[in-house]
């Protein structure tokens, strides 16, 4: 069974490997390098923070990947270690 933190959808998985490289950015501009229209963005940063995956680093909606986020970003480029077998343990 998937670990419920997995991402779910596509979005996800852009908005984890574009925070992978930029580290913490702005709301809208990571919608706009994850390639998102920022109202969904918007609804995928609050189910990405739900799960622990990402965070939001100010009260001006900068948000930054988790150590969490990096595990599942990094499984999605990494051909040996398929996300759907990755554990994660809980912070």
């Amino acid at each position: 069974m998937p670990d419920q933190a997995e991402p779910t959808q596509p979005a996800d998985v852009a908005i984890l490997e574009y925070l992978s490289r930029e580290r913490a950015d702005y709301d809208l501009l990571i919608a706009q390098g994850a390639g998102l229209l920022p109202e969904y963005a918007e609804e995928r940063f609050d189910t990405l923070t739900e799960r622990g995956l990402i965070e939001p680093v100010s009260a001006e909606t900068v948000y930054r990947i988790t150590e969490r986020g990096a595990v599942y970003a990094d499984a999605y480029h990494s051909a040996d270690e398929p996300a759907a077998e990755l554990t994660v343990g809980h912070n």
